[in-house]
C-alpha cells in the first residue's frame, strides 16, 4: 500500500510530504491556502498529502523512566 501511494504522488509529481524540506512544506502550505478557501478541503489534501508517512516508535520520546530518551 504505502509503495502504492509512493508511485501516485510520484506520478503526480508531488514529493511525499514526510521528504520535503521545510521551504518546500513552506510554500505547499501557502499554495493550498491560496487555492482552496475552505478548512476542510486544505485539512483534507494535507491529510491524503501524509498518508504514507512512515511511523517512528516513540516520538516523542520514552518519558522520565525511559531507558534512552527521558525527555
Amino acid at each position: 500500500m504505502q509503495i502504492l501511494l509512493m508511485v501516485l504522488l510520484a506520478a503526480a509529481g508531488q514529493t511525499p510530504l514526510y521528504e520535503m524540506t521545510k521551504t518546500n512544506v513552506d510554500d505547499y502550505l501557502s499554495n493550498i491556502q491560496v487555492q482552496q478557501s475552505s478548512f476542510a478541503s486544505r485539512l483534507h489534501i494535507i491529510a491524503e498529502s501524509s498518508l504514507g508517512t512512515p511511523y517512528v516508535g516513540d516520538p516523542l520520546g520514552e518519558g522520565p523512566r525511559g531507558t534512552y530518551d527521558k525527555d
